[in-house]
């Protein structure tokens, strides 16, 4: 099909639900069937950070995780991915983001 979103690959796909639900499992998969791209956006923040979420959450509390998951989905400047969000992205950073 000519005109598929997936074969313009100008896309992302944005999963989205409550934590456990299986976002990384079934992007993976959406992943490799598409030729794209996977990424969490947990496994981004805890790399820049060096430590794990719930760590930084323990440290520097909740809004403060909230604003390094924002700061960390809107630096994300890439094509073609599958992307896992965190389960707070949809109240911060979803809205104003170009998915």
């Amino acid at each position: 099909m000519q005109n598929s979103f997936t074969e313009q690959g100008t896309i992302n796909i944005v999963l989205i639900g409550m934590p456990g639900s299986g976002k990384s499992s079934i992007g993976i998969k959406l992943a490799e069937i598409l030729s794209y791209q996977f990424v969490d956006t947990d496994a981004l923040i805890e790399k820049s950070l060096g430590q794990t979420l719930q760590d930084f959450l323990d440290r520097e509390g909740y809004l403060a995780l909230r604003r390094v998951e924002e700061e960390t989905i809107l630096s994300f400047n890439a094509i073609r991915y599958v992307v896992a969000t965190g389960g707070e992205a949809r109240f911060t950073v979803l809205r104003p983001w170009r998915i």
